[in-house]
């Protein structure tokens, strides 16, 4: 006697395959939140260093957060997509 008891739940079973799921959903969006900061932090260098006007850069920081963010959340989910 090993002293091992075995019992699988099947509600507890399905909700650990959703929150796989979920998971990696979480996951693919940090990366695309990470990949912003990474330009974030670049557009903060450029103007510390007056290479681009700051107006042009606030432009730049809308399209990034209401354009590029969605669209990299969209496309990496779906790359990322299984129908199992």
């Amino acid at each position: 006697m090993t002293g091992e008891i075995s019992v699988s739940f099947k509600p507890i079973e399905d909700l650990k395959r959703k929150g796989h799921k979920f998971m990696n959903i979480v996951l693919i969006t940090l990366q695309a939140v990470a990949t912003l900061i990474i330009i974030g932090v670049l557009g903060f260098w450029i103007i510390k260093r007056n290479i681009l006007p700051e107006d042009i850069l606030h432009i730049l920081g809308i399209l990034a957060i209401d354009i590029a963010l969605p669209c990299i959340v969209f496309a990496n989910i779906m790359l990322q997509f299984s129908t199992s």
